[in-house]
């Protein structure tokens, strides 16, 4: 019988965990599946363990990249070699439980929904429950409102590896490609299109991954400064996509991503902070002045702030912004440089 679920796992030096993932999805009961592991040209020895796996496991499918592109684009090579009429993803250091990819197909198929999600916990490198990441209070398919609930993160975390695909859907926005490199947020960005698009999506209210929280990680090492820049930037990448929508397509995304901006790990402690991401910051905000220049003043401008810290970035960076519109024939380069110096070193 041919595949009914493709699995996308994209591969990064993950020699030490990548064959107890890739074990959980030849473990699933959904049988059915074609596994495309991507290795996004590793320098430790995934590939040689990826190329061994698959001599003893059919349903596994390896590509190899020779140039380091990130996780999106090895994502979209999975994409392109997929063949199955659903899709789905896994990281290469999660665990997906057996009943995963049944539950989400069954759902999906059930309901007729073209995004099913599953809740997930956050647990150890040796799978030790530690808290839940993603939680639904019961199972249930919705079919209204779907875009203003995404946007108002009603449906959990805006990551791809909970989450069950009809392959128009994701192939329609899944191979977008982006201005320059991002090394987060892609999968939000990817999801903005997909649900944007999606006519019903099924909620699982049980648990069935296990993403695991690595202390030493990526997302977990980086600081509050770094994560505010990068979250500037995908905003300014989400309205480059998807502007030709209309405005209350933008509106909504300006939704999704001042949320996002509430939470702590984007509070930033000093305006000065900033300045070493000068070059990254000038280029979001003179791509939105260009795509949607009221942007940047709606999205820290929505709703009641509350707490001292964020009430202190969120009103310096306001005063920052309604700067830069009042003054429409100065630069924001020339703005940054003069301007938000002199008023908040």
């Amino acid at each position: 019988m041919p595949p009914q679920v493709s699995i996308i796992v994209p591969v990064y030096n993950c020699a030490n965990s990548i064959t107890q993932s890739l074990q959980s999805l030849f473990e699933q009961n959904l049988t059915e599946i074609e596994v495309i592991a991507v290795n996004d040209a590793s320098t430790d020895t995934s590939l040689e363990i990826l190329n061994k796996l698959s001599k003893h496991e059919s349903r596994l499918k390896v590509i190899h990249l020779g140039t380091n592109g990130g996780v999106h684009y090895a994502r979209v090579a999975g994409l392109k070699a997929a063949n199955s009429p659903w899709i789905g993803f896994l990281d290469a250091d999660d665990f997906a439980k057996p009943d995963m990819f049944r539950q989400l197909h069954q759902g999906a198929l059930e309901s007729g929904s073209d995004i099913a999600i599953c809740g997930v916990d956050q647990t150890t490198p040796h799978r030790k429950f530690l808290s839940r990441k993603v939680s639904f209070p019961q199972t249930v398919t919705v079919s209204n409102h779907i875009f203003e609930t995404f946007c108002d993160i009603g449906f959990g975390t805006g990551a791809l590896w909970n989450k069950l695909y009809r392959r128009e859907i994701i192939l329609k926005h899944g191979l977008v490609s982006f201005r320059k490199r991002r090394d987060s947020g892609e999968d939000t960005l990817v999801n903005v299109g997909c649900f944007m698009d999606a006519n019903k999506v099924h909620l699982i209210k049980d648990s069935l991954i296990d993403y695991v929280l690595h202390q030493n990680s990526v997302t977990q090492s980086i600081d509050s400064t770094e994560s505010f820049t990068r979250i500037i930037g995908a905003y300014s990448e989400a309205v480059n996509i998807y502007r030709e929508h209309g405005p209350r397509i933008l509106e909504q995304i300006t939704n999704l991503y001042s949320k996002q901006l509430d939470y702590e790990s984007y509070w930033v402690d000093k305006i000065s902070d900033l300045y070493r991401y000068e070059l990254e910051l000038t280029d979001a905000m003179q791509s939105l002045a260009q795509q949607y220049p009221i942007g940047p003043a709606a999205l820290l401008n929505r709703g009641p702030v509350t707490g001292i810290k964020k009430l202190s970035i969120k009103r310096s960076v306001k005063t920052w912004i309604s700067l830069s519109l009042s003054i429409p024939k100065i630069c924001v380069q020339l703005l940054w440089k003069k301007i938000c110096r002199k008023f908040f070193q």
